[in-house]
């Protein structure tokens, strides 16, 4: 499988993609304010470069995903769930189709 070389500089459009492609919250609002998260992802989400994070809610539940490039043209994405709890994280690549296959399971 070849894979496409990801830019740092486009980190945040990288994990819109990655998420609107495999996650895909429909009936969540995205939350583009770190004010509007709850105290622990608050504090997760200012302590993160700028762009790297989104965040997202359905009313009752709130999550988010963190991103950074990894090596060999990888996305890193972990995500918190409303505690800040790292619930699950994996190192995602691109295929030449531009479809995000899972490459490894992270901790």
């Amino acid at each position: 499988m070849s894979v496409v070389r990801l830019s740092s500089r486009r980190i945040n459009a990288e994990l819109d993609n990655l998420l609107a492609q495999r996650w895909g919250p429909a009936q969540w609002r995205r939350v583009d304010d770190a004010e509007e998260l709850p105290w622990r992802l608050r504090q997760l989400a200012v302590d993160l470069p700028r762009g790297t994070w989104r965040a997202y809610a359905d009313g009752e539940s709130v999550a988010l995903a963190a991103g950074q490039i990894a090596e060999n043209a990888g996305l890193a994405v972990r995500f918190y769930d409303a505690s800040a709890q790292q619930c699950a994280a994996g190192v995602w690549c691109v295929d030449s189709a531009g479809r995000w296959r899972l490459r490894e399971v992270i901790d």
